[in-house]
């Protein structure tokens, strides 16, 4: 499987849950449950597409912002969420929709 989002697209590590903010992680339960998929299927989409990392032992966060992106086909905003961007209104915006707008206004 050939992501749009490979590492050929990004400048450095993906800054998924960088800063880590533990309102904006969901477990892997909860993402395939929004996503209506296998728990398998998020662990792919979090190694292949990086819309989520290991946060502890034997534990995974999926970022809900970068799986909504992920969900919408939304590939601008998903790059420049991996790229580290916290500030664009683009992505400002999936925050927002999601209830985490304090987040990236306040800089928490």
């Amino acid at each position: 499987m050939h992501s749009f989002l490979s590492n050929e697209y990004l400048t450095q590590t993906p800054a998924t849950l960088k800063p880590y903010w533990p309102r904006e992680a969901i477990n892997i339960k909860k993402a395939a449950a929004m996503a209506q998929k296998s728990n398998g299927t998020i662990r792919n989409w979090c190694a292949n597409h990086f819309i989520g990392r290991p946060v502890g032992p034997n534990r995974w966060g999926v970022s809900i912002v970068a799986l909504t992106m992920f969900l919408d086909g939304d590939h601008k905003a998903l790059r420049q969420y991996l790229q580290g961007d916290r500030s664009s209104p683009l992505v400002v915006g999936y925050y927002e929709r999601l209830g985490l707008g304090d987040l990236v206004k306040a800089g928490a």
